[in-house]
């Protein structure tokens, strides 16, 4: 794994975690 690859994925992460506690609201 790529340092770059790591990093999309931990973006793409934290982007599915914000849009799931939105949706609780």
């Amino acid at each position: 794994m790529t340092a770059r690859l790591v990093i999309c994925w931990y973006v793409l992460f934290k982007l599915c975690m914000l849009i799931k506690q939105q949706n609780k609201h």
